[in-house]
């Protein structure tokens, strides 16, 4: 690693990353020692200092993101910290390009003067919000605060939009997150949400809400051009959205154990190596591959999630149990 990706470590690069090299250097040292990088959960803040890896967490684009962080965490409400993903996009991406910071979760930051209070609603009305998107319900959240009335429409099943698509990228599986974050935001502020229903004319007309917000997001642009013949033409939404194949998801899972689980059991002292074969893969198996694999980096990273590969054919029996980690990885 080198250069800036220390100053705002993307997330590519694990939680807390720089917990074991601090702890190095505390006892080596006779002054309070301040630790950053990638801290951005109050609970991985408080195992460092518990373990005497730090005397001080430095959290940065956590308060960016959830400025409030401190004050919930305080109060026994972890569970509502609105969790920094690391995309580096509205905060070091707007200060390169000599834009104001802020969050692409939290847009209110850098504009506290104008966004800063939100101001209840003279009159309670009802809105309708159509598409559940990071956009949409940022909208039915808002409005929802403010005192409306707000009913959140998604089409498909899942919320989460193109945000969906972003976290099945390479090391961008962390950018889920944000769906996660922005679901809760709308728990918290009593938004009703309808999954798996189209909007159209004759379901306006039945609701009748007083304000319609339209957040169905954008389709990927295809220019006029010639097509045909051996020439594979895909657009980003086909690739990352396409029902992968047996074989491609048991070449994902093979990765997966070895580039992460593994060196996460050979930390915990030896755990049996999991193995993988076309024989413990089934077409139905694919969905749940993929589930795991985005999961993995969502999860606590204070115990090892073992229990994701519990599902009967995907891994051998008896499936292994979890195990919990001396340390963050």
């Amino acid at each position: 690693l080198g250069g800036a990706i220390h100053i705002v470590p993307p997330m590519a690069i694990a939680p807390a990353y720089l917990a074991t090299e601090a702890a190095t250097f505390k006892t080596h040292l006779s002054i309070p020692l301040f630790v950053t990088g990638r801290i951005n959960q109050p609970q991985e803040a408080e195992l460092m200092l518990q373990r005497g890896q730090a005397d001080v967490c430095g959290m940065t684009r956590a308060l960016i993101c959830d400025p409030r962080m401190p004050a919930k965490t305080s109060s026994g409400h972890a569970e509502d910290v609105r969790a920094c993903i690391a995309c580096n996009q509205a905060c070091i991406g707007h200060f390169h390009k000599g834009l104001p910071i802020s969050c692409i979760q939290h847009p209110e930051t850098g504009r506290e003067l104008v966004f800063g209070e939100l101001q209840q609603a003279v009159k309670r009305k009802r809105v309708m919000v159509v598409g559940g998107g990071p956009a949409g319900m940022k909208a039915a959240a808002v409005a929802a605060q403010r005192g409306h009335d707000v009913t959140l429409y998604e089409a498909s099943g899942q919320l989460g939009g193109q945000v969906l698509l972003a976290q099945l990228l390479p090391r961008r599986s962390e950018f889920g997150g944000a769906s996660t974050n922005l679901q809760r935001e709308m728990e918290l502020a009593g938004v009703r949400v309808v999954r798996h229903t189209r909007v159209d004319r004759v379901l306006v007309e039945q609701e009748q809400p007083d304000h319609v917000i339209i957040a169905t997001g954008a389709e990927p642009f295809w220019p006029a051009f010639e097509q045909g013949g051996e020439l594979q033409v895909v657009d980003a939404w086909q690739v990352l959205s396409i029902h992968p194949s047996p074989a491609c998801c048991l070449h994902r899972l093979q990765f997966f154990v070895s580039e992460f689980l593994l060196p996460v059991c050979t930390r915990l002292g030896g755990v049996g190596k999991p193995e993988v074969s076309n024989q413990h893969l089934g077409l139905e198996k694919c969905l749940e591959v993929d589930i795991c694999i985005r999961n993995f980096a969502r999860l606590d990273r204070t115990s090892l999630p073992v229990q994701l590969f519990s599902s009967p054919g995907l891994l051998p029996s008896p499936a292994p149990t979890p195990y919990h980690l001396s340390s963050p990885f």
